[in-house]
C-alpha cells in the first residue's frame, strides 16, 4: 500500500497517511457545525474563480478587477476549505462585503482555484453566489504545471483532480465555463459573456491590460504569485498549443489517454 494518498484540497495533492488522517478528523469535525452557521445574504453579489491552477484564474480575475463594478480580493484566501470554521469564514467574507459595498461596487470576486471543491459548500452559505470555472487544454496545463513543480505525473493528477468537479457542475445555473483558449485568443467576446453572467454592464477594461488589484501585494513567500502579478499586467498574449516544449511523445499520449473523458466533457 502507498504510504501517500491523494487529499484534492491541498496543492501538492500527495499526503502522508498521518497527515492525511490528521486532515480528515479535523475537516468531519469541521463539517459538523456547518448546519449551525446562517446563510450569509448581502447586496453585493459574491463570484469565484475556481479550477485547476495554471488554467489563467489568476489573468481573469485581474482583468475583472478592472471593471468599475467589481472588486477583487487580491489574494488566495483558501477561506472555503472544509478545515476552515464556516462561521469564522462568514465572517470574514462578510466583512469584504461591507468594504465592497462602501466602495460602491455590486460584485466581489475571490479566485482560490482549490475553492473548486468547495461549491456546495460555499452555496449552502451564500445561495447568490456564482462561479467562474477557468478551464484550459490538459497538455498545456501539464505542460505548465510540470515546468513549475518538475513532476510530470503530479501535473498530470493536478489536472485530473482540479477538473473533476466539472462533470456535476456543468448543469448548474450558477456556474460559468470559460476556456482559457477563449479568453486570450477573443478577450472581448469572453467580456461579454461574463458581463451577461453576472448582471453587470459590458466594460472594456476586463479585455485590456494596465494597472491590477494585485499590484499592491508583496507575494513575498509566494514566487509564484510575484510571476503572475507582473503578467497580468500585459496586454493578453495567447499562449495555446505550446506543450511540446515541455512534454516529450510519452507524456503527450498519457495525458491525452487519461484526460480523455474529462477533456470531451469540457470541449477539447
Amino acid at each position: 500500500m502507498s504510504s501517500q494518498i491523494i487529499n484534492r484540497f491541498k496543492i501538492d495533492h500527495r499526503q502522508a497517511w498521518p497527515a492525511y488522517a490528521y486532515f480528515k478528523l479535523r475537516e468531519t469535525l469541521v463539517r459538523a457545525l456547518d448546519g449551525l452557521v446562517p446563510a450569509l445574504r448581502h447586496p453585493v453579489r459574491p463570484v469565484f474563480v475556481i479550477g485547476c491552477g495554471h488554467t489563467g484564474t489568476t489573468l481573469l480575475t485581474a482583468r475583472l478587477g478592472n471593471h468599475p463594478a467589481i472588486t477583487v480580493i487580491p489574494k488566495e484566501t483558501s477561506w472555503f476549505i472544509p478545515t476552515r470554521l464556516l462561521w469564522l469564514s462568514r465572517q470574514y467574507f462578510r466583512r469584504e462585503l461591507d468594504r465592497c459595498a462602501q466602495q460602491g461596487k455590486s460584485v466581489l470576486v475571490e479566485k482560490t482555484p482549490k475553492h473548486v471543491h468547495c461549491v456546495e459548500r460555499i452555496g449552502k452559505l451564500m445561495p447568490d453566489a456564482r462561479f467562474i470555472f477557468m478551464t484550459r487544454n490538459p497538455l498545456d496545463t501539464v505542460a505548465s504545471l510540470k515546468k513549475r513543480f518538475g513532476s510530470f505525473e503530479f501535473a498530470l493528477d493536478r489536472w485530473l483532480i482540479d477538473n473533476a468537479p466539472a462533470v456535476a457542475l456543468k448543469p448548474s445555473p450558477a456556474v460559468m465555463f470559460v476556456r482559457y483558449e477563449d479568453f486570450v485568443t477573443d478577450p472581448h467576446a469572453q467580456a461579454e459573456r461574463i458581463a451577461a453572467f453576472l448582471q453587470i454592464p459590458v466594460h472594456e477594461a476586463v479585455a485590456e491590460g494596465g494597472a491590477t488589484a494585485y499590484d499592491a501585494q508583496a507575494f513575498a513567500k509566494h514566487p509564484n504569485m510575484r510571476l503572475r502579478q507582473q503578467q497580468v499586467k500585459y496586454s493578453i498574449k495567447a499562449r495555446v498549443n505550446t506543450y511540446a516544449e515541455v512534454l516529450d511523445e510519452s507524456e503527450i499520449s498519457e495525458v491525452r489517454t487519461r484526460c480523455a473523458g474529462l477533456m470531451a466533457e469540457l470541449g477539447y
